[in-house]
Formats: C-alpha cells, sequence, structure tokens
C-alpha cells in the first residue's frame, strides 16, 4: 500500500491539472460564442424593425442563430458536467492521499475494526489470490476515486 501511495502522489502531482485548465479555457470560449450569437440575434432583430431585413430573411437568419445558440448551450452543459467530475475525481484523489498516509502511520496502534473502518474509507474493494506456494497471496486493491468521463 506503501508503494501505491508514493506512486500515486507523483501521479496526481502531475498529471490532474492540464486537463481542468483545457477545460476551463474551451468553456470561457463556449461563453463567448454564446455572447457573440446573441448580439447577432439583437442586430437581426434591429435590422428586421427598421426594414433592412425582409420577414422571409428575419426568419431564416434568425432560426440559424437560435439553432446555433442551443447547440453552444449543450455543449456549455457538457463541458460544466465534465469540470465538474474533474473536480470531484480531483478531490477524491488529494483526500485519499491524507488518509491512507493516517492509516499507514497509525497502522500498527489502531484495532482490527478501526483499521477496516479506515480501510473502508478509500477502497471500495479487495481481492486476494491464493498463489502455487503455501501461504502466499496476491492482494489487488481499488482505491475509491471516481474514474474519468470518455
Amino acid at each position: 500500500m506503501r508503494e501505491w501511495l508514493e506512486g500515486y502522489i507523483i501521479t496526481l502531482g502531475t498529471e490532474l491539472p492540464v486537463e481542468d485548465n483545457e477545460l476551463e479555457t474551451a468553456l470561457e470560449m463556449l461563453h463567448k460564442r454564446l455572447e457573440d450569437l446573441v448580439e447577432q440575434q439583437d442586430s437581426i432583430c434591429e435590422l428586421h424593425e427598421k426594414g433592412e431585413y425582409s420577414d422571409r430573411l428575419f426568419k431564416r437568419r434568425n432560426d440559424a442563430i437560435e439553432k446555433e445558440i442551443d447547440q453552444v448551450e449543450t455543449d456549455i452543459a457538457d463541458l460544466e458536467m465534465k469540470i465538474s467530475e474533474q473536480s470531484e475525481t480531483q478531490s477524491a484523489a488529494l483526500n485519499i492521499i491524507p488518509t491512507t498516509q493516517k492509516i499507514l502511520d497509525n497502522y500498527d496502534q489502531l484495532t482490527a475494526k478501526e483499521k477496516n473502518d479506515l480501510w473502508k474509507e478509500v477502497l471500495y474493494q479487495v481481492t486476494y489470490r491464493k498463489t502455487e506456494k503455501k501461504g502466499k497471496f496476491d492482494i489487488t486493491i481499488y482505491p475509491k476515486i471516481p474514474r474519468k468521463s470518455p
């Protein structure tokens, strides 16, 4: 478990923030695009009111802009969901490190029940398999860290 924790701390420190920054930048760009589309829609309304756009041209342009606004709003909602999931993943990742360290540092002083209760906070499953050698077994641990969305 100590080996996993050390490797995880190194991985956590180098990988997670980059994607967050990219997602935030993409979200800002989508919000800017939405503002531009709303301005375009206001502009065509003004041109229609002044009589510079026919009803037919106004309807065609307005429908096209409405369609694009709907798509951008959908994209914004999807991206906000991804950012939220990423934030939850980072939070879980950051919380698992101190809890695991606490367990490992105090392991010898804990009762069996305390050990089990603490491990349940950071692991959702542990499997073990007996090997051919007498008294030996392989252990696989599954930490409670949300998986990334595809």
